[in-house]
């Protein structure tokens, strides 16, 4: 069984989860060619554990063909549901958690070889809406305290399955990034009375250098500290904390956002393996009421495009601190140059 692991040096959690070394090629990968049977594709629902939920044709029955967007658990999890939260240790130094929260994958499409950039805008909409479906089933329970989304597509993005797909992962903790980020926000917004974030973007705006493209609200931004080359954000103009709150008029504007970035990556950069990291505030559900309307007013969620151009190294394990060989003001640059 998993456990969450805290680690008291560097002040984050660690999920030791010995079932996903079962998970196809964990320890080794093989080429596409020689994968044989997708456990994704239309017509192999019964490969796969029960659907959680789906986007389909009217009439049309669970775990048989017909659909546009499938979920269902890990099948090889980092955590499971079906057992209690409990602490299973706790002393001076070592405190850990047993496996518990949820971890689905979000079969994106029946098709086998459909990248998410050549997709139709309402094709990208129905996997945002099994994300805001999910996301809001997941925050119903209180030991739930944060979910996050992400997509790993190609082999060096840690892609274990050809076929489009991402996962969500519902966790009793806050992880230390996104903890890291509401933390800073929070003290911003005490501090200044305003969104941390929405004030960058207003300075970001009038300078130009790093936006790529502003279309019905949303925007395609390199950050100014950008970790990795190409590092991109999709973030919206109009503050909001939680994805989960949108809806389908917003669903269509962020997938031509999307699309257009992805578009523009994967030309300039000739098909880049990428991760697709969505960030939105933990669950809110069950907290007090004045920390609520702080986290509402001070965080700001944003879905982030990590190609994956380098790897870490020494230096950057080591330090904590990336090399970033692409200024983000060059990158923007490029992306805004690039014909679509």
């Amino acid at each position: 069984m998993s456990e969450l692991r805290f680690d008291q040096i560097r002040k984050r959690w660690v999920i030791i989860a010995p079932e996903r070394r079962k998970r196809p090629f964990a320890i080794c990968r093989i080429d596409e060619s020689e994968e044989g049977e997708c456990p994704f594709c239309e017509g192999k629902e019964n490969l796969t554990p029960p659907e959680t939920f789906a986007i389909g044709f009217s009439g049309r029955k669970p775990d048989t063909p017909g659909w546009r967007v499938r979920v269902v658990p890990n099948k090889f999890p980092a955590l499971k549901s079906d057992i209690n939260l409990t602490k299973l240790h706790e002393s001076d130094y070592f405190l850990s958690l047993n496996g518990f929260g949820y971890h689905e994958v979000i079969i994106e499409t029946p098709v086998h070889n459909y990248p998410l950039w050549e997709r139709k805008i309402d094709e990208i909409m129905d996997m945002f809406v099994a994300i805001n479906e999910r996301i809001k089933f997941f925050y119903k329970d209180r030991k739930i305290k944060y979910v996050l989304l992400f997509g790993n597509y190609g082999k060096a993005a840690g892609a274990s399955l050809s076929h489009p797909h991402s996962q969500i992962v519902a966790l009793p903790t806050i992880p230390e990034i996104p903890k890291n980020e509401m933390d800073s926000s929070r003290k911003y917004y005490i501090k200044n009375k305003r969104c941390l974030i929405c004030n960058i973007l207003k300075e970001e705006i009038e300078s130009g250098a790093r936006i790529v493209e502003r279309r019905n609200g949303f925007i395609i931004w390199e950050p100014f500290a950008s970790s990795f080359p190409f590092e991109t954000w999709i973030i919206p103009e109009n503050h909001e904390c939680d994805f989960s709150n949108l809806n389908n008029i917003e669903f269509e504007k962020m997938a031509f956002i999307l699309k257009d970035a992805l578009l523009r990556i994967n030309k300039f950069l000739k098909s880049p393996p990428f991760n697709l990291v969505l960030h939105t505030s933990c669950n809110l559900n069950y907290i007090n009421k004045k920390e609520r309307d702080i986290i509402k007013k001070s965080y700001h969620w944003h879905l982030e495009i990590i190609s994956r151009m380098t790897q870490a190294a020494g230096f950057e394990w080591g330090t904590g601190i990336n090399i970033n060989p692409i200024p983000p003001e060059e990158a923007a640059e490029c992306l805004r140059e690039v014909k679509l």
